[in-house]
């Protein structure tokens, strides 16, 4: 089979997956307000609950390993694996604020091949696989989908590990205040689907966690953004993303 055969069937998966979890996550009876708040984020029982139900119909229909963000412990294969964020906004979800996502790649090893990100609240998929351009709820996007309305908006966001030192503020300052308006709004995965649709100019994240955007950047990229990333050490974690989309005059 080729290449682009067997990732066209495993997107299909994807997408059907996703599909089925985000009907999983408006199902679910657990609480809202049954959580873990830690110092600068917030960890649900669903999120916890939903990487459970998503690793196994990824298990049962595909053979590649899941690695996820709830309970990571292990070191990433080098293989072919699921990179996975069962909520991507969590804090969002949790007040009740409709931007957060359900985000699946499948990664070899630190290359995305597929990117889905579903939102949890509209129900819209966004996708890709390498070479294949960017569909939007299966169909392939038509260039008046992908028209680039946000020129001078650049999407942000504070992460956890910036509160540790004024380093990566100033990095990540010097790299926003070129734009003319900045947003924080929450869910990097849907940030980067909306970089790819043109609603806005440019993503800029630092010290961001791979399974929050790598299907986002393959998504983006394919869509024809300029996505640059640096992954650190381990592997698990971006150093700095900054994607940009094409604008008439570049």
């Amino acid at each position: 089979m080729s290449g682009e055969l067997w990732l066209e069937d495993f997107l299909i998966v994807a997408e059907n997956i996703v599909e089925e979890t985000i009907k999983f996550i408006a199902n679910s009876d657990l609480p809202m307000g049954s959580a873990s708040f830690l110092k600068y984020d917030v960890k649900l029982d669903l999120d916890v609950e939903t990487q459970f139900f998503l690793a196994k119909k990824l298990g049962e229909l595909t053979p590649f390993p899941v690695v996820g963000e709830e309970g990571f412990t292990s070191e990433l294969p080098a293989v072919p694996y699921w990179l996975i964020d069962p909520i991507d906004g969590s804090f969002n979800y949790l007040s009740g604020i409709r931007y957060a996502a359900v985000s699946v790649a499948l990664m070899a090893p630190d290359e995305p091949l597929i990117g889905v990100v579903g939102d949890i609240c509209s129900g819209e998929l966004v996708s890709a696989r390498k070479g294949g351009g960017v569909r939007l709820n299966r169909f392939h996007a038509q260039k008046s989908d992908m028209a680039v309305r946000g020129a001078g908006l650049v999407l942000t966001a504070i992460t956890p590990s910036l509160h540790s030192g004024v380093d990566g503020v100033e990095r990540l300052l010097g790299n926003v205040m070129a734009y003319r308006k900045i947003r924080m709004l929450g869910s990097a995965a849907m940030s980067m689907t909306l970089l790819a649709r043109g609603a806005c100019e440019a993503v800029v994240l630092s010290g961001i966690h791979a399974w929050d955007v790598m299907a986002g950047c393959l998504i983006a990229d394919e869509a024809g953004c300029k996505v640059d990333w640096r992954v650190t050490e381990e592997r698990r974690m971006l150093g700095d993303l900054v994607a940009r989309n094409p604008m008439p005059s570049q």
